[in-house]
């Protein structure tokens, strides 16, 4: 017979309650869920506790945002297992396990590009770890793409940021642009600045924020297009590795990122950009018909154009086959739907084209790495649970 593993009284240490900071804690109570000699230490009404309110005494490991080095110091010289979370700092002497940064960069630019979009910026008013990482990813895959540009808003740290820079900054970009923002704080101070500067979003500047915090999305005069992080996953491998730190395993030697789970598509990037007018005049046809369950030839015959002339145009603009096109304007409506209705998901197939709702589950999981069910349940502002069965 096992012996039961003695009780392990354990911390979460966060210094705000921010959607980044929940997620994490319902990764880590999915952990103790299934650990049942795990035991929460908090006050009984807030699961948070700063970390200067920590006893360290009285407790057998902590996972937090470990955000001064003072903090990592201290919890080493307690003696006291800790994983940090945090993706602030790269240099704490603590484990860690947070976002892969530079992944959500690479899903920036990729999203970005898959609206046709030439030219490209990225936007942030902070210097931490985490916006470094993002942008290198975002400046590998735009430069991977060969012709298309990147434009940075530079700035000093020791400089204000005040509306009028960013206006300037603004102004001074090519138009259609696309930008990545770092975080749905800044995508959505730039919204407003291009709105209050009399741009268009998403005709002159798209943008798209990481995050994907719920209440913030939607405030802006258009709702904000969002990475989503996967802090629930961060917040469970974090218990993982606490728990075998606990039991005297030694400390992994490198970080581990867990990479984002996808792009929420809302209005502001809500767009595709192409100069050529045949691959416009085909990407406007398939944004209209998709949900007819139109095909690759039904689009030759609109444009009136070669198979092989096509492919090349199309693989030119925005890197994608015809029929991965199709696709994904097919998924894109189905999001939309699965967002915005209660409509059964045989309802939703039918709508976005498929003949056949496997079909549908298929492409749908394909694309988004997820189920239309899972999807539902994880967007919806309302965080309103679908009964449909998959």
């Amino acid at each position: 017979m096992q012996t039961p593993k003695p009780k392990r009284r354990v911390a979460y240490t966060a210094i705000s309650r921010s959607q980044h900071a929940y997620g994490g804690l319902r990764g880590m109570l999915d952990y103790k869920e299934r650990n049942p000699h795990w035991q929460l230490v908090c006050d009984p009404f807030d699961p948070f506790i700063q970390f200067p309110q920590l006893n360290l005494d009285a407790l057998d490991g902590v996972i937090g945002f470990f955000h001064e080095r003072s903090w990592a110091d201290a919890i080493n010289a307690a003696g006291v297992p800790a994983v940090n979370i945090s993706n602030r700092f790269s240099d704490l002497p603590l484990p860690l396990i947070t976002n892969d940064d530079e992944a959500v960069g690479r899903l920036g630019a990729e999203h970005l590009l898959e609206r046709g979009f030439v030219n490209l910026g990225f936007f942030s008013i902070s210097n931490d770890w985490l916006v470094h990482r993002r942008y290198a990813g975002f400046k590998n895959s735009v430069k991977r793409r060969g012709t298309r540009e990147c434009f940075v808003f530079e700035f000093d740290t020791n400089q204000t940021i005040t509306d009028p820079i960013i206006d300037q900054w603004l102004h001074s970009l090519p138009k259609p642009i696309g930008i990545l923002a770092s975080m749905d704080t800044a995508a959505r101070q730039l919204i407003r600045r291009a709105t209050e500067i009399g741009l268009k979003v998403p005709d002159d500047v798209a943008v798209l924020g990481v995050n994907n915090e719920r209440w913030m999305v939607h405030i802006e005069s258009v709702s904000m297009s969002s990475i989503e992080l996967n802090e629930r996953r961060v917040g469970f491998l974090a218990a993982e590795l606490l728990d075998a730190l606990m039991d005297g395993k030694p400390r992994p030697p490198k970080p581990v990122f867990v990479p984002p789970l996808g792009v929420v598509m809302r209005g502001s990037t809500e767009i595709v950009i192409a100069e050529d007018p045949v691959v416009a005049k085909a990407l406007k046809f398939i944004s209209e018909r998709c949900g007819d369950g139109i095909g690759v030839e039904d689009v030759l015959d609109e444009l009136r154009i070669s198979r092989r002339n096509f492919e090349l145009k199309l693989k030119r603009a925005i890197g994608q086959s015809p029929r991965m096109a199709i696709f994904r304007a097919q998924i894109e409506r189905a999001k939309k739907l699965l967002l915005t209705s209660n409509a059964p998901m045989h309802r939703i197939s039918e709508q976005c084209g498929f003949e056949y709702e496997p079909r549908f589950y298929v492409v749908f999981k394909r694309l988004t790495g997820t189920t239309p069910g899972e999807y539902r349940r994880r967007y919806r502002f309302n965080e309103a649970e679908s009964s449909d069965e998959e």
